[in-house]
Parts: structure tokens; sequence; C-alpha cells
């Protein structure tokens, strides 16, 4: 009988295994971390409280599954050919999980508008949406950079959005638009 949980819990972290990349290496800053995404030849840095998880997963912060997100990717993009450059989350319930992806040789023209109720975010380059998918929030970002798009995916706790939904965009507004303002700049 013990076997069946070692079996379950194995058989997890297996399934989940296809999008929980450890992210790279990482900088300490004074408020937050820096951590790198390999994309091309080059390695960028998205910034995040340092209390973000890079290196390893605890699946009950998790907010999403394999499966969720597949349907979230191809919902917007068609292209299959992407390539992981960070997976960030965290014990705190109201923090976010961050899911960032490298589309080479997409143009930003080729996105499609979630098909769900969406709200645009302005941005001064790229295209950014926010909407709901499974009772999750989500904010959705595309920005371009060397001849491809950088797509970065906040997933919101379900069970926080019940409670405090105005928390989801306190943490937006910090990890995107304060210290990763150099790729998230809203317009004016």
């Amino acid at each position: 009988m013990k076997i069946i949980p070692f079996l379950i819990s194995t058989l997890l972290l297996i399934s989940c295994s296809n999008f929980y990349e450890f992210s790279n290496p990482t900088e300490e800053k004074e408020m937050y971390r820096a951590f790198e995404m390999p994309v091309g030849g080059e390695t960028l840095e998205f910034n995040a409280y340092k209390d973000y998880y890079h290196d390893t997963i605890n699946l009950d912060v998790v907010y999403i599954n394999a499966k969720e997100l597949n349907q979230l990717k191809r919902s917007t993009i068609h292209s299959s050919k992407n390539k992981q450059t960070l997976f960030l989350h965290n014990d705190t319930p109201y923090y976010l999980n961050i899911i960032g992806y490298y589309y080479p040789d997409l143009l930003l023209n080729e996105i499609k508008k979630p098909k769900t109720r969406f709200q645009s975010i302005p941005l001064t380059s790229g295209l950014g949406y926010q909407y709901e998918f499974n009772e999750k929030q989500i904010a959705d970002f595309y920005i371009p950079h060397s001849g491809g798009i950088l797509r970065f995916m906040a997933i919101g706790n379900p069970e926080w959005n019940k409670i405090n939904s105005e928390r989801f965009d306190k943490e937006i507004n910090f990890v995107f638009y304060v210290i990763n303002a150099q790729y998230f700049r809203l317009k004016p």
C-alpha cells in the first residue's frame, strides 16, 4: 500500500518536468535577484523578489498544469518552435508563477488576441493582455527581441483571486513595470 503514494508522486514529478525547467544562475541585488535567461546567443536578466524559487519545485504553489499551459501557449501563438527561458514560483500564496519563452523568427503581427475576454496592456514596445483562464488571473506579455519574441506569462493563485484580486495587479506592477522596466514599459 505504501508503494501507491510513491508511484503517484513519481508520476507527478515526471509529468510536470516538461515545463518546470530550472533557471540559470542568479545575481543578488538589494531588494531582488536577477535571473539569467539564455536567449539565442546572449544572456538576458529578469528581476524578481529574492524569495522566488528558480532551482527547486514546490508543486503546492505551482498554479498551472502542463495541459493548461499548452492550451495557453497555443491560444495566441501557433508556432511550436520555442525555448523556455524562465520558470519562477514562490511559497507565498499571493506571489506569481512566471514562465518565460523565446520564439525565434516570430513577429508581433503573428500573435493572436486571447480567445477569452481580455484587457489590453498598453506597452510602448510589444503586446500585453490580462485575462482569466480556468479561474486564474493571467498577464501575458510579448516583447520583440533579436528577431523573435520573448513571451512572459504571469499566473496568479486561483484561491487568492477570490480573496484579494488586487494583489495580482500589485505583483505585476512591481515585478514587471518597476524592476524589469527595460522590457516592460507602459504607454503614458
